[in-house]
């Protein structure tokens, strides 16, 4: 089952917990980031991938 965790303003992009995973989505299509396990792993890739703006609004 999944979670939804975070959900941008636009609300095309969303952070799911699914079976004890972290996913970036984005709504209407089927591109999905997988970001870890544990929110030290979840925040991490986020900033890798160079989305800092979700890490200061989440964590």
């Amino acid at each position: 089952m999944k979670a939804v965790i975070w959900m941008s303003k636009d609300m095309r992009e969303q952070i799911v917990a699914d079976n004890g995973e972290y996913i970036l989505t984005k709504v209407g299509t089927t591109h999905e980031t997988q970001l870890g396990q544990t929110t030290s792993q979840a925040k991490a890739k986020l900033k890798k991938i160079g989305r800092s703006d979700i890490v200061t609004q989440i964590f």
